[in-house]
């Protein structure tokens, strides 16, 4: 049997604020009217998909965790990339893949609810905030793929359709798929694929990009700006650029660790920091970020005054997620015994790479994000004072859609000058 290489490049993201969107109930595009209020009801299938990915992305955040360092990843931007990949898997390499993200199998419907649930979070400009989300799909001229995958694609993930030549022309394919990126990205992902990453061997590349850009609700003032100490590591301190406000912020705290979310302008979408309590240790808040923990932490957040500093930062980081997804169990999608015959009956598919490249910028005005996942697959009482919440240590953070409760950033900060 001849083996050969598809490519499938999956998840690109810029953040700040948001809005929701509201879908075609018939799981399509978006429609065109944008939503920021909080009052209407996600439908119970959406809130099982939240669930399922926001215990997909946890579970990805402790493999890749190990170490010290800046961190930052797109798990929205993952979970797309598998998820359109596993339209077009079948058998154990397909119930794998189920598996790792916390899909339910013996629901049939269960596939093409995360397309319908990632359309909830397309969101057109306006309030200061927007997500965009896209797709795209490269293969050969006259490369035959299964009509229902192509439909799919087409329909359910509103993906474009392009061919290249692969063969002739890698390195030209490669900067017409990092133009299409950086396009969509607002050029904050400007090269998704490396040069010499496409061969001759592709038979498939997909793509996905998001962008994600807004304001705070209420923003920092610049003025208010000075350079703190951070302590990076015991006895080791950096002077960063902090920021400074005293405001109204959503707020917990107990004997280990303290919350905060700040708001973004359309009040649907947040950014929630983890700091350990004074002595305390980063590792043993990020080995609690399991689901339940955190959705207890998140309920129990009180609007409230809070003296808030929180440093300036810009974290990048690139992963190899092939050993993460395979310690997690998927493990026959990355072998020649992977069946993906339902993306195409020409070639014998198998997984040879994932690539993620995510980037987080947070300033006085709200914060901006980028991710790119790639997939490359081969043949085969009196009130007392405020609370302080002084981030001048390393701290966990995410960025969550309140009203799908779906993590889309989570990272840390180890050294804000990076």
């Amino acid at each position: 049997m001849i083996h050969s290489r598809a490519f499938i490049c999956i998840g690109v993201l810029a953040a700040a604020p948001w809005l929701m969107g509201d879908i075609d109930p018939s799981g399509g595009r978006a429609a065109e009217s944008v939503s920021n209020d909080l009052t209407a009801k996600v439908s119970p299938d959406m809130a099982v998909m939240s669930a399922a990915h926001n215990g997909f992305a946890l579970d990805l955040y402790e493999r890749i965790r190990s170490g010290k360092g800046n961190l930052v990843c797109s798990p929205i931007s993952i979970a797309a990339a598998l998820h359109m990949t596993m339209a077009g898997a079948r058998g154990e390499t397909e119930r794998q893949m189920a598996r790792v993200l916390h899909v339910t199998w013996d629901k049939p419907e269960a596939a093409p609810m995360f397309p319908r649930w990632l359309s909830l979070h397309r969101i057109r400009p306006g309030f200061g905030v927007e997500m965009h989300v896209a797709n795209s799909i490269w293969t050969p001229v006259g490369f035959p793929l299964v009509p229902d995958f192509s439909a799919t694609l087409r329909d359910a993930y509103l993906a474009e359709a392009f061919e290249v030549n692969f063969a002739e022309d890698p390195e030209g394919t490669r900067r017409r798929i990092n133009e299409w990126t950086a396009a969509q990205t607002h050029n904050r992902v400007p090269e998704i694929l490396a040069p010499g990453l496409l061969s001759v061997r592709e038979r498939l590349v997909l793509v996905n990009a998001v962008y994600f850009k807004g304001l705070w609700k209420t923003p920092f003032n610049p003025a208010q700006t000075t350079n703190q100490p951070f302590r990076v590591a015991p006895g080791e301190t950096v002077e960063a650029p902090a920021m400074r406000q005293t405001g109204t912020f959503g707020y917990y705290e107990d004997d280990r660790v303290q919350i905060l979310e700040a708001m973004f302008s359309d009040e649907n979408h947040v950014m929630t920091f983890l700091l350990p309590k004074e002595g305390g240790d980063l590792s043993g808040i990020e080995s609690s970020l399991q689901p339940d923990t955190l959705s207890l932490w998140i309920n129990r957040l009180e609007s409230r005054e809070v003296v808030v500093q929180l440093p300036r930062f810009r974290v990048t980081s690139r992963l190899d997620l092939v050993p993460p997804l395979q310690a997690l169990g998927m493990t026959v999608p990355f072998s020649e015994a992977a069946d993906f015959s339902g993306m195409t009956k020409a070639a014998s598919l198998f997984i040879g790479a994932i690539v993620h490249q995510a980037f987080v910028e947070m300033d006085e005005q709200g914060a901006e994000a980028a991710a790119a996942t790639a997939v490359m697959m081969r043949m085969t009482a009196m009130a007392p004072p405020p609370p302080i919440f002084r981030a001048d240590r390393p701290f966990v953070f995410l960025i969550r859609n309140r009203r799908t409760n779906a993590i889309l950033f989570a990272g840390r900060v180890w050294n804000p000058l990076g």
